[in-house]
């Protein structure tokens, strides 16, 4: 009878162990299957299609998030297999999300594979590429330039209709998350000989890029499993940075690290304390020394402040910052933000930061890669769309220009630490496709033939990917930097200010901080294509209205 109840107390012991173990990796959204060395949880898109030594493998680094992720993509033929990370200790360990091992299928789906001009039916027809340039420089801002008066006058003008002058001061571009920096340097030296600086991010944000320290992670990855207190402010790691989120939780395990957070509180998988979502009342309090949580702030030796950049995208953005440097010089702790997106440091370093804000009609639109919202655009809006995919940002242009993914290109990117990664060319673009920085190129030259400048050509002295490297190297030393990062000079807020003398504090916005994610699976055009990342979000989310 003894040994019946001892045998009955051992298998329910070892099926409480296999739960909780079950439920740790349901919950840790990072290579599921690595726990298991002997193959009994195995990648279900790879099961039974290929053996090891038929693949052939490139490496080079993941986009869909901010961190870079080193990754090694298996392809047979034209086809990719899967993809596994490599070991880097200072980037993503050992690790990748899901959403990297399993969204390659999207690489291939609902992609741009010629130039196609919208119709008066609203019907997307095939053209080519020279008709799609003509239909560029035809859509092009234009007004008699005798009407044109003082300071309004234009900086070119057509050559064939000396009296139609272009207006540039009505020519916008806005970036998407995926973009490289190569197409960044040369869009923005198009758009100078033009005559115009309108480049914006898609994102809103107002963020002060003079100081580096600014839009940079200040600290090393590596060093955040040293830290023994951690406030996160808007940053819910678990779905924005599942790898960050994977440091954070070794540092709970190994150093018993106190984790606070100010904004939206999920399962995060270590205890974390939950200081409020309000913007007011939370970060006044902290600034203030109210909270209990600035004691344990003050007594760590190795205390760290993750903010997600995205807290700028408020409409109180200069109140916000100027709290958190605030609390950054009472507490003597750096500020460390966190860009969520591939794209954005590397334009922060290339000095771009307007916002996306038109009130009047009769503007032309270069969409380069933003596929986040429709346009909300007034008449007489023309809209050009370079990409890859058949997203949000296609269904409302005019005309598109299909463009090339990162594995179909050699291009760099800026991870948020400020160190600048490398993609590498696999694949070949499909269809009438190209890429980002050729298209660019061409235009130019098509546009110099066609348009009278005072001072200099139209064209660009571009004739490969190194000369648009030496030139982002000359904009910006700190791109030259592969894999390594320079000491930040940070932003030191002003002493003597008081928050009784500030007057700012008048316009913080009584209102919670909002998630940045509402899907892990569906956040860029990419993912949004995968069918494997759909059966996740609707085996996660519950989502009734997918297809499939």
């Amino acid at each position: 009878m003894h040994t019946l109840d001892f045998e009955i107390c051992l298998l329910t012991f070892l099926f409480s162990i296999n739960l909780l173990f079950y439920l740790f990796l349901l919950f840790k959204k990072v290579n599921i299957f690595y726990y298991y060395k002997k193959g009994a949880l195995t990648s279900k898109p790879y099961a039974f299609k290929n053996r090891s030594w038929e693949l052939k493998s490139f490496e080079t680094i993941d986009v869909l998030d901010s961190l870079g992720s080193n990754i090694k993509i298996d392809v047979r033929g034209d086809t990719i297999m899967r993809i596994l990370p490599r070991s880097n200790i200072n980037i993503n360990e050992e690790w990748i999300t899901d959403k990297t091992r399993f969204s390659y299928d999207g690489l291939k789906s609902q992609r741009l594979q010629s130039p196609l001009l919208k119709n008066t039916i609203n019907n997307f027809i095939e053209i080519s590429w020279e008709k799609a340039f003509k239909e560029f420089y035809k859509n092009l801002p234009q007004q008699n330039f005798n009407v044109i008066k003082g300071n309004l006058a234009p900086y070119f003008f057509l050559k064939n209709k000396a009296n139609k002058a272009i207006l540039s001061n009505r020519i916008y571009s806005i970036l998407g998350k995926l973009i490289d920096i190569e197409v960044v340097t040369i869009l923005k030296e198009l758009f100078n000989k033009l005559g115009t600086c309108n480049i914006v991010l898609g994102n809103d944000s107002n963020i002060n890029i003079d100081w580096r320290s600014n839009y940079i992670f200040n600290s090393n990855l590596v060093n955040l499993e040293a830290s023994d207190a951690i406030l996160l402010i808007n940053f819910n790691p678990e779905l924005d940075l599942p790898l960050l989120n994977n440091r954070l939780r070794k540092a709970y395990l190994e150093k018993f690290t106190k984790i606070a957070i100010i904004g939206e509180c999920t399962n995060l998988t270590y205890p974390c304390l939950n200081l409020g979502n309000n913007a007011e009342i939370s970060l006044i309090d902290l600034a203030k020394g109210k909270n209990n949580f600035c004691k344990i702030l003050k007594k760590a030796q190795n205390p760290k402040i993750l903010i997600s950049a995205t807290i700028l995208n408020r409409a109180d953005s200069q109140t916000v910052l100027f709290l958190l440097n605030y609390i950054s010089k009472k507490l003597d702790i750096k500020l460390d933000f966190i860009n969520l997106f591939a794209s954005e440091v590397g334009i922060y370093e290339l000095g771009i930061n307007k916002t996306f804000s038109l009130n009047e009609s009769n503007y032309f639109i270069y969409n380069i890669g933003y596929d986040e919202k429709k346009l909300l655009l007034k008449k007489n809006c023309y809209i050009v769309y370079q990409g890859h995919h058949g997203d949000i940002g296609a269904e409302s242009a005019n005309l598109i220009f299909p463009s090339s993914t990162f594995i179909e290109k050699t291009s760099s990117f800026m991870n948020l630490e400020g160190k600048t990664q490398l993609t590498k060319f696999i694949f070949f673009p499909p269809g009438q496709a190209r890429e980002d920085w050729t298209i660019l190129k061409a235009l130019s030259d098509f546009l110099d033939k066609n348009l009278y400048v005072y001072t200099n050509k139209l064209s660009l002295p571009y004739f490969n990917i190194k000369d648009i490297r030496k030139r982002f190297y000359y904009i910006s030393s700190n791109l030259n930097l592969v894999e390594s990062k320079n000491v930040v000079n940070l932003f030191n807020c002003n002493n003597k200010i008081t928050l009784q003398e500030s007057h700012c504090l008048n316009i913080l916005l009584n209102t919670n901080f909002l998630p940045i994610f509402n899907n892990f699976y569906f956040t860029n055009s990419i993912t949004r294509a995968s069918t494997i990342m759909g059966k996740c979000s609707n085996f996660i989310y519950k989502d009734k209205n997918l297809n499939f």
